[in-house]
C-alpha cells in the first residue's frame, strides 16, 4: 500500500515552490509514478512541472499493475473529488466527525457520478490517541499532543496555509470549523491570519488556548484519550458514525516519555485492537483489502445507498 499526500503549506516554503500550483504538480507526479510503475522504459517525459529525458524503471513493484493508494486528506473537497474519480480510498486525517461525514456524503455523490457504489472499502480515518492503565495518567501523557506540532501546533496558518495552497471552498469549510483537524487548522486561526498576526505574542494566551483546544479535541472526539475500557466504545461509535474500512491511530506526540509511548502502545495493540477487530463484521464494515475500491457497480440513474449513519452521531453528543 502507498500513501499520496500533497504535502503541507509549510513544505511549500521550504521547497521554494509555487503553492498555487501544489495541486497541479501533485495530480502530474501522481500520473508520472503511475507510468514508471506500469510503462516499459526506456521513454522520455515532458510534463507542464517535470522533465525528464530518459526514464528506464528497472526495479517495478511487485503487486500488478501497482501497488494500491490511499489519500489522506483534511477537509479539502478537491482532494476528495480526486479520490473518487481514481477510486482510491480518501483517509480523514482527524477531521471533526460531522464536516467528515458531509465529505463522505460528496465522495459518494462523485462515486455514483463515475458509476459505482462507494463503501466502507472507500473511506478511512486517522485519529489521535493516548491510551495509558488510568484516567489520569492518560490525560497527562495526552498533554504532549499540545506541544507536539500535530493537531494544535503544526505551524501558524501564514505557512500552513499560504496563498494559493487552498481553493476557495477548502478555506470557507475549514473557517467554519471551531476544532482543528490533523494539522491545526480552526476557524479561529484563519480569521487570526485575516486580520494579520499580533504585534506582539502572548505566550500564556496560547498556551491556554492549546490547553483548550485539546480539551474540544476530546469532546468532538477528535482525540482519544483514556484506559482501553473507556477508549472502546468511543472508536467503535466513530466507526459506526463514518462507517470505515480503514482505521489508523496516531500515537502520543510531545515531551512523552518512552516508558508511557510504549505502554499507550501496547495497550492499544493487546486489548483495544481485538476488540476493533470483531465489531465491523457485526456492522458490515469490508476493507480495501476485501473488497476493492471502486469494484461494486451502480445502474445508470440508480439511488446510491448511504455511506455515513448519522443517527449514530446524537449518541455520541455531536449533533
Amino acid at each position: 500500500m502507498t500513501g499520496w499526500v500533497r504535502g503541507a503549506g509549510s513544505e511549500q516554503f521550504f521547497n521554494n515552490a509555487n503553492p498555487a500550483y501544489n495541486r497541479e504538480m501533485f495530480n502530474e507526479a501522481h500520473d508520472f509514478i503511475v507510468q514508471a510503475w506500469t510503462r516499459p522504459g526506456p521513454w522520455r517525459y515532458e510534463g507542464k512541472h517535470f522533465h525528464y529525458r530518459h526514464v528506464n524503471p528497472w526495479a517495478l513493484p511487485y503487486q500488478k499493475p501497482h501497488p494500491p493508494m490511499w489519500i489522506p486528506g483534511t477537509l479539502s473537497p478537491e482532494t476528495v473529488q480526486w479520490c473518487a474519480g481514481h477510486r482510491y480510498p480518501y483517509i480523514g486525517l482527524g477531521t471533526p466527525p460531522i464536516p467528515t461525514c458531509d465529505l463522505w456524503d460528496f465522495y459518494a455523490d462523485e462515486a455514483a457520478r463515475h458509476g459505482y457504489q462507494a463503501g466502507p472499502e472507500n473511506f478511512g480515518y486517522m485519529i489521535a490517541t493516548a491510551v495509558a492503565e488510568t484516567e489520569e495518567k492518560a490525560q497527562q501523557v495526552a498533554s504532549g499532543f499540545v506541544y507536539g506540532g500535530g493537531q494544535n501546533a503544526f505551524s501558524a496558518p501564514q505557512f500552513t496555509m499560504p496563498p494559493g495552497y487552498n481553493s476557495k471552498a477548502a478555506i470557507r469549510i475549514m473557517a467554519k470549523q471551531q476544532s482543528s483537524a490533523w494539522l491545526g487548522i480552526s476557524g479561529e486561526k484563519v480569521r487570526e491570519q485575516m486580520h494579520g498576526a499580533q504585534a506582539e505574542m502572548d505566550f500564556a494566551e496560547v498556551r491556554r488556548k492549546l490547553q483548550a483546544a485539546l480539551v474540544r479535541g476530546q469532546r468532538n472526539l477528535q482525540v482519544i484519550v483514556g484506559t482501553p475500557a473507556t477508549i472502546i466504545p468511543q472508536i467503535k461509535g466513530i466507526m459506526s458514525v463514518l462507517r470505515i474500512g480503514i482505521f489508523i491511530i496516531l500515537s502520543i506526540q510531545g515531551p512523552v516519555g518512552d516508558d508511557a509511548r510504549r505502554t499507550s502502545m501496547r495497550l492499544f495493540a493487546d486489548e483495544v485492537i481485538p476488540e476493533l477487530k470483531a465489531d465491523p463484521r457485526k456492522i458490515g464494515l469490508l476493507d480495501p483489502f476485501e473488497r476493492a475500491p471502486g469494484s461494486v457497480k451502480l445502474a445508470g440513474g440508480a439511488r446510491r445507498a448511504p455511506v455515513v449513519d448519522r443517527d449514530a452521531l446524537k449518541e455520541l453528543g455531536l449533533q
